[in-house]
């Protein structure tokens, strides 16, 4: 799988805050991710909707010493994408949280970390939705 094309979006000026007790942010205008799967020459476009909202990335408390905070500006696109993909389970598990890795590796983040991230959220999606494919 490759990105080929995100909307510009700017993290301080396209998010606002949506409430704090969890975190959560809310998209004030939409985002497109524009995927190819491999070997494949059409590409797939992902519409998150302006008004989304989003906790950032679910990371326990006791992780984050490890791998950083939930709402870090690395994490947040990868993050609202896979929320959002994960409630509309509009695409397989593994198309979603393969996205999610790849967003990952495009915000910079270290190979270690967002394979640790993918697994955390494999294993735990696998479990809390064992019928979504």
């Amino acid at each position: 799988m490759k990105v080929t094309r995100i909307t510009p979006f700017d993290i301080v000026n396209d998010l606002e805050i949506a409430g704090y007790d969890p975190l959560r942010v809310k998209l004030k205008k939409g985002l497109i991710v524009s995927v190819r799967e491999n070997f494949d020459v059409s590409e797939e476009e992902v519409y998150i909707p302006r008004g989304w909202c989003s906790d950032g990335a679910s990371i326990p408390a006791w992780f984050q010493p490890l791998i950083g905070e939930a709402v870090a500006r690395d994490f947040m696109i990868p993050a609202i994408v896979h929320d959002y993909l994960c409630v509309m389970k509009s695409k397989s598990q593994m198309f979603t949280h393969s996205l999610f890795r790849e967003l990952l590796k495009m915000e910079g983040v270290a190979f270690w970390k967002r394979q640790a991230m993918f697994i955390a959220v494999l294993a735990w999606n696998r479990k809390k939705n064992p019928k979504w494919k």
